[in-house]
């Protein structure tokens, strides 16, 4: 007889925490490969230092968005954590596709715009899974979609309109 140590009082134990630490290594690891990728095939990102302040924009896009979260759901934080970080490796999957066709050559012609779709691709996958995952925890999809929207996606392209004239090749 197998102890379970994940109690309802509990739901933290230690298989959720290798869970979510391996769903953090695909969200950062994806991300490093798919930013390698991106530099491989637009050069200019590489030396103008795009990748990363678009980095530091989406970091701290996810710091404002993460107490925001737990605010209006008022759900406990790590299941916020946890369904963002669920959220992500999906998107991740997309971008790690993207990053393939990047270096196998497929976007010769258009590399910008090939990887504008792949990340908008990879964006809308991940609000899909989030408001999914959400509307479980008893979350309007439509209170959902606007944090993403706004908090997510809004602080991020914000930070990066203010930043335009220091990401070279963008």
């Amino acid at each position: 007889m197998q102890i379970n140590t994940q109690t309802q009082s509990n739901p933290y134990g230690p298989a959720w925490w290798l869970q979510s630490a391996g769903l953090a290594a695909i969200a950062v690891g994806g991300s490093l490969f798919y930013g390698e990728s991106l530099a491989r095939v637009m050069p200019a990102l590489r030396t103008g230092g795009g990748p990363f302040l678009v980095a530091i924009c989406a970091g701290f896009a996810w710091c404002v968005f993460g107490p925001l979260l737990i605010a209006i759901t008022r759900l406990p934080m790590l299941r916020c954590a946890h369904i963002c970080l669920v959220s992500m490796a999906y998107g991740e999957a997309v971008l790690c596709i993207g990053a393939v066709l990047n270096l196998i050559g497929t976007y010769t012609t258009a590399p910008a715009a090939a990887n504008i779709a792949c990340v908008l691709i990879s964006d809308v996958v991940m609000a899909a899974v989030f408001v999914l995952q959400l509307r479980r925890e008893g979350v309007s999809p439509k209170t959902a979609l606007l944090l993403w929207i706004l908090a997510l996606n809004g602080v991020a392209a914000l930070l990066l309109w203010k930043l335009r004239g220091w990401i070279g090749g963008i």
